[in-house]
């Protein structure tokens, strides 16, 4: 068969063992000796295989088969104690034990047509030069979670021992869906990572939150904590501090609010601040030609577009709901860019292990990290201090107007209550005085009819 000019990819060997022989599993490859190991007939690592063997002074049986399935049996019956193959996935939970080589792979043309090889081969060149780390991509997008990824080296976990197998995290402060608190515990797509150091790594991490980015940064490069995060993982700017990065935790998109209707003019003047992964040295990244104006939050930045000081302000993607709690962005325009954006953690050049040990529990957890967690984590709780917070305002003037209207009854109520006591008085002084007349009319009419009386009286007497 004919072969590629270009290589397709890069495979890595491994020695495996099964995950119970915890004897096999030290890193002292001496523990080989005496072993089986099982590795495919005729093929390239069992040369690699012989010869690592001498190198490291090995004695031991190599066991010809015919390839992974029939390894893979004979490993899970214990015939065999380890077995070499190239990177498998995680699903098999095989252990490595060491590192054998690497190789190139190719494609393969049958003899019979070399039009399809030129064709190949012009394709492979195209991709090559157009994008020198195709290959690269084209694995981390469909061919991540392999073992090689999973496991701590030798200076990893020196490392770890060396810092007491804990590592010192800094992080902003209630900045959900990254890093936040939910009923009083840290929830967020980096505790998935820092949970996934724990469980899978025994790794502890004590986790502290600082107000903005240069409060971190001053605390890393002290030596206080060993990463810091979440950051947009710039490398030209990462380079300029002397730091590393992490692989992405989890990629968003910048959302730019804005008043009006002009997009591009906003963009003359943008609002930034360090409470914020667009900071202003991203911004200043992003927006070159723009003036940035830096505020101590992001409210203030909202705040100012709001008041005209800055035509627009820049957030994730991940927080725009939790942005719109603030009332300031009501009557504000929205525009997602294009371009998706890697969240990171930062560690110093010297304390870069704890970015690639980090990098393991990344890799173990991506399936999580952009889906539900992300989901969960991207919505402010609906709660009475949310709703009375946005809606204050609005409900002050609404006591406000019931307080007024209970006033103007209660002044209503009492000037009737005076009213009908003015008339009740009347009244009675009223009845009082019909009283005192009939009173009167009675004793004048007793005295009429006394005097009556005896004037009759004597008229029947001269009778």
């Amino acid at each position: 068969m004919y072969f590629s000019d270009y290589p397709e990819g890069k495979d890595t060997y491994w020695i495996y063992a099964a995950p119970h022989r915890e004897d096999l599993l030290t890193k002292d490859t001496r523990k080989l000796n005496g072993c089986k190991i099982g590795v495919t007939r005729g093929s390239y690592q069992e040369g690699l295989l012989q010869d690592y063997l001498q190198e490291k002074e090995i004695q031991c049986e190599v066991v010809g088969c015919s390839g992974f399935d029939e390894m893979m049996r004979r490993l899970d019956e214990s015939e065999l104690d380890a077995m070499v193959a190239p990177d498998l996935s995680t699903s098999y939970g095989y252990k490595i034990i060491s590192i054998l080589g690497y190789s190139d792979y190719y494609f393969a043309v049958s003899r019979q047509r070399p039009d399809i090889l030129e064709e190949l081969n012009e394709a492979l060149y195209e991709i090559q030069t157009a994008e020198p780390e195709y290959n690269s991509l084209l694995a981390n997008r469909y061919y991540y979670k392999v073992a090689s990824g999973l496991i701590l080296n030798e200076a990893e976990e020196t490392w770890l021992r060396e810092h007491n197998h804990t590592i010192r995290m800094g992080c902003l402060a209630n900045y959900l869906p990254f890093i936040g608190q939910k009923d009083g515990s840290y929830v967020g797509v980096i505790m998935t990572v820092i949970d996934t150091l724990k469980s899978e790594y025994g790794v502890d991490v004590i986790l502290s939150t600082y107000p903005d980015l240069d409060t971190m940064k001053i605390a890393l490069r002290a030596g206080e904590i060993d990463l810091i995060g979440p950051v947009v993982g710039d490398f030209y700017l990462a380079e300029q501090d002397k730091f590393v990065l992490t692989d992405a935790i989890v990629q968003t998109t910048p959302v730019v609010f804005y008043q009006g209707t002009d997009y591009l003019s906003s963009l003359e003047v943008i609002a930034a601040t360090d409470q914020s992964v667009f900071n202003p040295d991203i911004v200043h990244v992003l927006f070159p030609d723009a003036q940035v104006m830096v505020f101590d939050t992001t409210d203030g930045c909202l705040e100012a577009v709001a008041s005209g000081k800055a035509g627009s302000t820049i957030v994730p993607a991940a927080r725009i709901n939790i942005v719109r709690r603030n009332s300031a962005t009501d009557d504000m325009a929205v525009a997602e860019m294009t371009n998706r954006l890697d969240i990171r953690l930062i560690a110093t050049k010297p304390g870069r292990r704890a970015a690639t040990i980090t990098n393991k529990a990344i890799l173990h957890s991506s399936a999580a990290l952009g889906g539900l967690v992300m989901a969960e984590n991207s919505t402010p709780d609906n709660n009475l201090v949310n709703f009375l917070k946005k809606y204050s305002w609005h409900l002050l003037g609404i006591i406000v107007f019931v307080m007024l209207v209970l006033l103007y009854l209660s002044i209503s109520l009492l000037r009737s209550r005076k009213k009908m006591a003015k008339a009740l008085t009347a009244a009675n002084d009223a009845k009082a005085a019909a009283e005192e007349f009939n009173t009167q009319l009675k004793t004048h009419l007793e005295i009429i009819n006394s005097v009556a009386g005896v004037f009759f009286s004597l008229y029947y007497i001269d009778m």
